[in-house]
């Protein structure tokens, strides 16, 4: 009873977190109602300068999820503190540049507003990452679900007020969300407040050795896309990206199931003092995201086409993209195994590895379309799958490695990774 009392908890959690990131979608859309153009272009260069700000953090956040995950109280309190010490420390260097208000720091096409509140905005998120990451990995999914609806709720009412009061108001909502979730964290769990024990330089090494190849390996795919963009651009125009957006947008809604999925799914693989243990969660995760793939597969062949005509009729020519992007995003779902026994084995390097991979591959496929005078946006997407093929067959090598070389007793490596 209590498992299945667990895995109901789970799946709340990823139902909960989906309809986040849909409030989120609609609050975006609100903006783009009520804001002029050169407002909205605004409201891109902070998610911009957000999405930046996150760089700083160099993959500690990744390897405190892990730390966190092994449910050791001593180890949580110095990662938290660690973590707190180092958002501290960026917010006093950003408060003095602001109050310092140096002209030559500011870039012309960014409102001073935008610049102030989306560094701001951006070490909130970090903060709100760490600790909702240590809620999910002390199974406080209840929390985790209450502090999330509430705080894009208000944001989205805080969004409203765009109507009257412009670009600030639209600003300000974008900040307030993060912030919210980090004081509700705050309140709801001890562990996330700063506490009396020092970060030894032993627990940064740690943080830093668990998280840098993960954090690297993810930016080795955001620079994947960002190749496959502007050679769209460049090669095609603008309109054809604009038909590749149908695409885009899509791909970002698929893997929020699965990147859910892997956050609940994340603690069990680390706890797991067995193989056969690990082998059990491996199990479970593969089959919840291959039920998940299968029925988006289906939902969209017979009800997106329709859906397309008849709500963005202008994006019609982009549905058999849409159709053959699918391999490769299943694909995607058969790489997160592979990285929850990475995570379970604290063997990080194969992450980075794998991103290198999907790059090199997705580049060298990308180049050899255009010398032969084959580019297209059907070229593009099945040059994606292409690569993304090439490196799941090597993470799956590298699980097959890990299971392999364990016993059925205690198994996991304590190395650096």
């Amino acid at each position: 009873m209590a498992k299945l009392s667990a895995q109901i908890a789970q799946y709340r959690y990823v139902l909960v977190n989906t309809l986040v990131s849909v409030v989120a979608f609609a609050r975006n859309m609100m903006f783009m109602a009520t804001l002029g153009l050169a407002d909205l272009g605004q409201m891109a260069l902070l998610q911009t300068i957000v999405m930046l700000v996150g760089f700083v953090q160099l993959g500690m956040i990744n390897g405190a999820f892990v730390l966190f995950a092994e449910d050791k109280v001593e180890q949580t309190r110095r990662v938290a503190n660690a973590l707190h010490l180092g958002i501290a420390l960026l917010a006093v260097l950003a408060a003095l540049v602001a109050l310092a208000g140096q002209e030559w720091l500011l870039i012309p096409v960014v409102a001073p507003e935008t610049l102030i509140i989306g560094v701001f905005a951006g070490l909130a998120t970090l903060a709100s990452t760490w600790m909702n990451n240590l809620l999910i990995a002390k199974k406080a999914l209840g929390h985790s679900n209450l502090i999330n609806i509430a705080a894009v709720t208000v944001s989205l009412v805080a969004a409203a007020a765009s109507l009257r009061f412009g670009l600030t108001a639209a600003l300000a909502s974008m900040l307030l969300q993060p912030v919210l979730v980090a004081v509700g964290a705050l309140i709801v769990e001890p562990l996330s407040r700063p506490n009396p024990k020092r970060p030894d330089a032993a627990t940064l090494r740690l943080m830093w050795s668990l998280g840098i190849m993960q954090f690297l390996g993810g930016l080795s795919l955001l620079l994947t896309y960002q190749i496959e963009r502007w050679s769209i651009t460049l090669l095609l125009g603008d309109a054809q990206l604009g038909q590749f957006y149908l695409v885009m947008m899509f791909t970002t809604f698929f893997q929020l199931v699965p990147a859910a999925l892997l956050n609940v799914h994340l603690p069990q693989t680390v706890q797991a003092d067995s193989r056969d243990r690990l082998a059990q969660v491996l199990r479970r995760h593969l089959k919840e995201v291959m039920v998940y793939g299968i029925a988006v597969l289906l939902v969209t062949v017979a009800l997106v086409p329709t859906a397309v005509r008849l709500l963005v009729p202008q994006f019609e020519p982009s549905i058999p993209l849409l159709l053959l992007a699918i391999p490769s995003l299943i694909i995607m779902l058969q790489r997160d195994n592979a990285t929850l026994a990475l995570y379970a084995s604290r063997r990080m390097r194969p992450m980075l590895v794998s991103g290198i991979i999907l790059l090199v591959c997705y580049s060298a496929v990308l180049g050899l379309i255009v010398m032969l005078g084959l580019f297209s946006l059907q070229a593009v997407v099945i040059a994606r799958t292409v690569a993304v093929a090439v490196s799941a067959v090597y993470l799956y090598w590298q699980y097959r490695v890990i299971m392999a070389e364990r016993g059925k007793g205690s198994w996991r490596r304590r190395s650096k990774g």
